[in-house]
């Protein structure tokens, strides 16, 4: 429909919209045009007040239609807002206020004081604030909102002492729940039937624990669940309180969990999640030194290897990351990111041993500048049967210190205690080089000695590898053309390809001039 504006600004006059022919349309479908054109504007009231004017039947419909009146925001200024609390009559009410978009209307304080003493209409209400109080959502700790189905209360900064959401009484028809840095009272009583819970903690205060566990405990029925922030760990006589047994949360589909210490891990040893299909988890990890303390680490993300087993077994190819500070794996929907300022390569060493079997394909990519050979014989011996299809030696921005040594590692087999020769990453076929001066003499050598090796009488013989890609800027370089262009003839030859990646975009197959896409 459209907006009702001119090409030259100017609203159409009443006069013209009347002649238009729409009157002949029967007032269902007039009350429903009338409704979507009041919904295509933030101040959608405020649309709505304007289309009464056109004429009195269009007065009459407006007027008297409360489904109009029902969805209020902050963009709609105090008296629209007092009279569409008043023509919404008994409607369940749909309640949005953003901050940064609302302000200049429609204070904060005033537009909850407007609408609060009508919480036991909501159905969805969305606010969203800058800095608030206690006092300032004071509000919102009056009413019962028995209709209530989807509610989002966040705020950039909150200070003041925990509040209690409509007076501590269950809300039954809440099945999603979204609160960001503002501190409730709450241990998951009270939204018992919730499918959707996301909470956002701030750095100025860490919620403990036991009430994350808590509110898991007493909200069985989440299919998502979402919690990013800082999370207190327990202290003394505390452990024993809340190791109550298992937290079982048979309908959860999605679990994201992403916190700056270890606090991700500690919600995992005492939930179990045997339906869940989406996982992402990004935490820190605490004393590694202790065995006993390093396997309790791992412990909550086992219960994930069914899950990345069955995504195995439908073709996906494991990435493996090796960062400064971190490791990361990931499979499809499963994603862990583990973090530690010296032993990120226990938990590298773990991905690869624990997560991934011999017959899962990885992918595994070096973005640590300081990565060594030695590390990676480390992470992947030739003993220990992983099948690392394609290796990144670098990223777009961080240069590997050894990219070279790392090279060169790949064009040396050794002979095993068996007598066998054993080439490193026996099943590499694909092969990323994105230092941004990167050894093109070393990759040449590289590729050719992997070649040469295919008509050896050796045992373990690495295949071809078959894609190559490079540093755009590295293959542009007029001083890298003569080797850019033997690469790309060694390749071709082979049956390989030679790629480049750019900043920002997905790599693609790199043509010479003279060459064609077909």
């Amino acid at each position: 429909m459209e907006s009702g504006i001119a090409s030259d600004g100017v609203r159409p006059s009443p006069e013209r919209i009347t002649r238009s022919g729409i009157q002949d349309l029967p007032t269902e479908l007039l009350i429903t045009a009338i409704s979507l054109a009041s919904e295509m504007e933030s101040d959608n009231l405020t649309r709505a007040q304007w289309l009464s004017t056109v004429c009195s039947r269009w007065r009459a419909m407006v007027e008297e239609t409360p489904d109009i009146w029902s969805q209020i925001t902050g963009s709609d200024p105090p008296e629209i807002v007092k009279k569409a609390l008043e023509k919404s009559k008994d409607r369940s009410l749909d309640i949005d206020y953003y901050t940064k978009a609302h302000h200049t209307i429609n204070g904060p304080e005033d537009f909850l004081q407007a609408v609060c003493p009508h919480i036991h209409r909501w159905r969805r209400a969305e606010i969203v604030l800058t800095t608030c109080s206690h006092d300032s959502l004071q509000g919102l700790t009056t009413g019962i909102a028995s209709r209530l189905e989807s509610f989002t209360l966040s705020a950039s900064y909150y200070h003041g002492q925990p509040i209690t959401l409509f007076e501590g009484m269950s809300a039954p028809s809440l099945r999603e729940f979204h609160v960001r840095r503002v501190t409730l009272s709450w241990d998951g009583k009270q939204f018992s039937n919730l499918q959707k819970l996301s909470i956002g903690a701030d750095r100025q205060w860490s919620l403990p624990l036991s009430r994350v566990l808590s509110i898991l405990r007493n909200t069985s029925k989440l299919e998502a669940f979402r919690y990013g922030g800082r999370l207190s760990q327990p202290h003394g006589g505390e452990n024993g309180a809340i190791a109550q047994g298992s937290i079982m949360l048979p309908t959860m589909k999605s679990l994201e969990l992403y916190t700056e210490s270890s606090g991700a891990l500690e919600i995992l040893k005492y939930i179990r999640v045997p339906a869940c299909e989406k996982v992402a988890l990004e935490a820190g990890l605490g004393d590694l030194n202790d065995p006993q303390s390093s396997a309790r680490m791992y412990e909550g993300m086992m219960q994930f290897l069914p899950r990345i087993t069955a995504l195995k077994n439908k073709g996906n190819r494991a990435q493996i990351k090796a960062r400064a500070k971190a490791a990361y794996f990931r499979i499809s929907t499963v994603e862990f990111s583990l973090s530690h300022d010296t032993q990120v390569s226990n938990a590298l060493k773990w991905m690869v041993e624990d997560l991934a079997d011999e017959s899962m394909e990885i992918e595994l990519s070096i973005e640590d500048p300081s990565f060594t050979t030695d590390q990676l014989d480390s992470l992947v011996p030739h003993s220990l049967h992983r099948r690392v299809s394609k290796l990144s030696i670098g990223s777009l921005g961080d240069d590997i210190h050894q990219a070279s040594a790392i090279l060169q590692y790949l064009s040396s087999p050794k002979l095993g205690s068996d007598g066998q020769v054993r080439w490193p990453l026996p099943h590499l076929r694909e092969l990323a080089v994105l230092n941004r001066s990167p050894d093109l003499l070393g990759t040449l050598r590289m590729l050719q000695a992997r070649v040469k090796a295919i008509d050896s009488p050796a045992s373990f013989r690495p295949p071809k590898v078959l894609h190559l890609v490079l540093e755009g800027s590295a293959i542009d370089s007029e001083g890298n053309a003569d080797l850019i262009s033997g690469v790309n003839e060694f390749l071709q030859e082979n049956g390989g390809e030679l790629w480049r990646r750019d900043w920002g975009k997905a790599p693609v197959r790199h043509f010479f001039s003279g060459e064609r896409a077909l």
